[in-house]
């Protein structure tokens, strides 16, 4: 991936501030799309997308699963966010099962502020919940330090997941 200042899609971040980020958080709800924001390390993502996603006034779900970052903390985090009623399913593709046509149904935009905390597994469920049964459905944010989101996404069981980012925002370093 290349890292030049203003490029979308696969070929590289854009490098702007937050009227950019939110313009980028429109298109990629509009598109149910995946946007991935990265940062030199020292910069507050969370702060620039909290301020973006106020600029964009919808609710987003932000998603911040426990430690270890696992699928398992992943989708506890999911099952709470969405306020799914009633009792947890025993197995693990009735959970995913009902988390995926939750997040179908209520089309929010899910924000994980330190994707690069995740375990591969987690982010390949994640994946996984997003394309099934078909991709664009619901739109996702993924964001951490360049370094970090790049060699995560670089990893073999990912590349599904890293072909299909929409849109790349580097945010300044002031950010």
């Amino acid at each position: 991936m290349a890292d030049t200042a203003r490029t979308q899609g696969p070929a590289g971040p854009k490098g702007r501030g937050t009227a950019d980020l939110v313009a980028d958080v429109v298109e990629i709800v509009a598109a149910n799309a995946i946007l991935a924001v990265t940062a030199e390390p020292g910069t507050d993502i969370e702060r620039a997308l909290g301020d973006a996603l106020d600029g964009w006034g919808g609710a987003p779900l932000w998603l911040r699963p426990d430690e270890p970052g696992d699928r398992t903390a992943l989708l506890r985090a999911l099952y709470e966010g969405l306020e799914l009623d009633g009792p947890r399913p025993r197995t693990w593709a009735d959970t995913e099962d009902r988390i995926g046509d939750a997040l179908r149904r209520q089309q929010r935009l899910i924000v994980l502020p330190a994707a690069g905390r995740l375990r591969t597994g987690a982010l390949v469920t994640l994946f996984a919940l997003w394309k099934v049964p078909d991709p664009f459905e619901w739109p996702l944010v993924l964001s951490a330090e360049a370094a970090r989101l790049d060699r995560l996404l670089g990893r073999p069981q990912l590349e599904g997941l890293a072909s299909f980012i929409h849109t790349r925002h580097r945010l300044p370093a002031s950010g």
